[in-house]
């Protein structure tokens, strides 16, 4: 079956590695059957960012980042707050800036929801999310589906931000207070043990 072809491209806004880092440099790999490449395309479609090759049954992406114009946030330390809510596209984005050195991660070990995927009928009543790859570090080959990606201090997820802000040379008063005005959205951390 041929593939697909994808869809009009859309101008995309700069990602945060096309701001923060100074050289183009791989980030992750993507890893797909051939199978499903050949009937589907590549999950996130065609984008100047990915380069896609054959390696054996499996088709493989390279996501790098491709730097734009210098900005002073290419000078600026990173710490990228993190807790077992953050979780699929939020760890593929946590792995780039911890591999490539450029961010700190503060909290406790991700989500582990690696394997990329999306819902496939059953029959008119039910579906199911079927997973179609996994994305893995480049140095270590290895992906973090359950595992998750390890800060690089762990702190319990409700104080990773006056240890962040510590970091950034906040005192620790200023630090606490804050935090105490930072209201999330949702909650950090989640005490739900997960079915796997």
């Amino acid at each position: 079956m041929a593939r697909k072809a994808s869809a009009a491209r859309r101008p995309q806004p700069p990602s945060i590695p096309t701001i923060v880092l100074v050289e183009s440099r791989a980030l992750v790999r993507m890893a797909i059957a051939k199978a499903v490449y050949d009937q589907r395309g590549f999950p996130l479609g065609d984008r100047p960012t990915m380069q896609v090759a054959s390696e054996g049954d499996r088709m493989v992406a390279t996501h790098s980042a491709l730097p734009g114009e210098a900005t002073p946030l290419r000078r600026a330390k990173i710490y990228l707050l993190v807790s077992n809510r953050s979780a699929s596209a939020a760890e593929h984005f946590a792995l780039a800036l911890k591999s490539t050195g450029r961010a700190t991660l503060i909290g406790e070990p991700t989500a582990g929801a690696n394997h990329f995927g999306g819902p496939r009928p059953l029959n008119d009543h039910f579906a199911v999310w079927m997973p179609i790859g996994r994305t893995y570090d480049i140095k270590t080959g290895r992906d973090w589906e359950g595992d998750g990606i390890a800060p690089d201090i762990q702190v319990d997820p409700k104080l990773a931000l006056v240890t962040a802000l510590e970091k950034a040379g906040v005192s620790h008063d200023e630090a606490v207070k804050l935090d105490a005005a930072e209201v999330p959205a949702e909650p950090v951390h989640s005490d739900k043990l997960r079915a796997r």
